[in-house]
């Protein structure tokens, strides 16, 4: 049991060091693109937009907006959370000004020049490394239900 529960433990933190990282990265990413001179490592595309309000009951039937960018002809990045004033500049639009570094996804631009950050980097180390946190974590869990299990079909002594 203790052994499923170190496993659980340690995937867990594995899993929380690596979002702290990709997150770093990406405002590192956002910060380094985000100058009046474009650096050489950073590559601007127009891309198709689309703005999205919804309303739930789960905030009260208050406006959620978010903004969907097509990124390549099969995938859509999606940034959510966002406030009316954030998306205000892209209304209108149609598509908007997407930079990359890297091959990924740094900002959005509007017309305006104002920029939204995309606050992940999405890759394929993100993917594998997600992939083992999830496995580390599920041997952790079935190691603990083990545990569980031969500590209650243990001969007891009365």
């Amino acid at each position: 049991m203790i052994a499923g529960l170190l496993l659980v433990v340690i995937g867990i933190a594995l899993g929380y060091f690596e979002l702290h990282r990709i997150r770093a990265q990406a405002d590192r990413d956002f910060s380094h693109c985000s100058t009046p001179q474009l650096p050489p490592d950073c590559v601007a595309k127009r891309r198709p937009i689309t703005v999205v309000t919804s309303r739930s009951s789960d905030n009260a039937f208050r406006p959620d907006y978010a903004i969907s960018i097509q990124t390549g002809s099969h995938s859509t990045l999606t940034l959510s959370g966002l406030r009316q004033d954030e998306v205000a500049p892209f209304e209108q639009q149609s598509s908007a000004t997407v930079l990359y570094r890297n091959g990924h996804e740094t900002a959005v631009v509007a017309p305006d020049g104002s920029e939204l950050e995309v606050p992940f980097v999405f890759s394929v180390r993100l993917a594998v490394f997600g992939g083992i946190v999830v496995g580390v974590v599920l041997l952790g869990a079935g190691l603990l239900a083990w545990g569980f299990t031969r500590v209650n079909r243990s001969p007891r002594a009365t």
